[in-house]
């Protein structure tokens, strides 16, 4: 694809003149660039790559990037048409009201889960050390909302979600063309645009504050089981970076989980189905437009139920 490996050499730095020519040759119906362009392009992906990989400063930058380029490509009637549709689904306050109040009350169900999960864990770590064994690997603490430390661990773990920010979001395995095509300009009229990328910005912004705060209760609990305090996210030592990783890691398994967005097998399925040509696309955009979150909705209700312990047993 043009654009993936017109990023691809942003990010080696290995665009020249000779290089931008031997690629506008393989490839049709590209737009027309100057080097001025390219120049400018890559100035900003220089910019970014000062930035930690993961973070949202990075990822606010480059998508600087793609938007000069997406804003080179011509809209197709079907990218507005489904931008249409996408507007008239998740446009109504309604949608954000339950959206907000989905994610605010699962998230209290998320917590008091961690609290069964953190005496278990507890008692389960007592009884292996009093048969002389060496614990449990812990993942979970009850935190104390009076604990000045307690606090202090969970505003760092808040403060840390910038750095994962792309990863916990899903936006860190977005590939150069997918970042191309969310940052193009679909309506000619601005008020309509305007609308379009506040909706948009709208749920992601309500989707963030779920995820910051599920992120930053699931690594203070893991942080908290395994010994750690807060001014361990400021020890840089690698021994502590990588120990802290798997923290991380498990933190945000845990914040996609809680707020629907986490990676599932079927829904990816559809979502390569759909885009496998346009009959694919209108058929399967047409039934089912959202494919994640409901599958997993679904997959937390099983989990949730009597059925999830039973297959917990």
């Amino acid at each position: 694809d043009f654009t993936d490996e017109l990023i691809k050499l942003f990010q080696e730095e290995r665009l020249g003149k000779s290089q931008l020519e031997s690629l506008l040759n393989e490839f049709s119906g590209v737009p027309e660039v100057t080097l001025d362009y390219i120049q400018q392009i890559m100035d900003i992906m220089t910019d970014a790559q000062k930035l930690p990989l993961y973070s949202k400063e990075r990822q606010v930058i480059e998508n600087q990037a793609y938007k000069l380029i997406a804003d080179k490509f011509d809209t197709s009637f079907a990218e507005k048409w489904n931008a249409w549709r996408y507007m008239a689904m998740l446009g109504s306050p309604t949608t954000h009201i339950r959206n907000v109040a989905g994610n605010t009350v699962f998230g209290a169900v998320t917590r008091i889960k961690n609290d069964v999960g953190a005496l278990l864990e507890a008692g389960a770590d007592k009884v292996s050390r009093a048969f002389g064994g060496d614990g449990i690997a812990r993942t979970k603490a009850i935190l104390n909302p009076l604990s000045e430390a307690d606090n202090a661990l969970k505003q760092a773990a808040k403060d840390d979600f910038a750095n994962v920010y792309a990863l916990a979001t899903g936006t860190g395995k977005k590939n150069p063309t997918r970042g191309i095509l969310d940052a193009k300009t679909i309506f000619e009229t601005p008020a309509l645009e305007k609308t379009r990328t506040f909706i948009s910005s709208a749920l992601e912004a309500e989707d963030e504050w779920a995820l910051k705060g599920a992120y930053a209760d699931s690594l203070a609990r893991w942080m908290k089981a395994n010994g750690l305090d807060a001014d361990a996210l400021k020890d840089g030592s690698e021994e502590m970076r990588h120990l802290l990783d798997q923290g991380r890691s498990y933190a945000i398994q845990q914040a996609q989980e809680a707020t629907f967005r986490d990676a599932y097998a079927m829904a990816t399925a559809l979502n390569n189905f759909s885009h496998t040509n346009t009959i694919t696309n209108i058929f399967t955009e047409g039934i089912l437009p959202f494919k994640k979150t409901p599958i997993n909705i679904v997959r937390r209700g099983v989990e949730y139920s009597p059925v999830g312990l039973l297959r917990g047993i």
